[in-house]
């Protein structure tokens, strides 16, 4: 399985939302973190998943 590396404008990003959660509701902090963590995991594994996006 391959890594994912997190950026550090990516990383200040989700600083950011986290501490949205934080002051809204831990509970859907709670399932935020998850669900992304999820998505990582999933990307590391198969990285090619998806569709491929042609930008102009």
């Amino acid at each position: 399985m391959k890594s994912l590396r997190i950026t550090l404008p990516a990383g200040q990003d989700l600083d950011e939302i986290s501490d949205y959660f934080l002051a809204q509701s831990l509970d859907a902090g709670d399932r935020f973190v998850e669900a992304f963590n999820q998505k990582c995991t999933q990307l590391a594994r198969y990285p090619y998943i998806g569709k491929i996006l042609y930008l102009p």
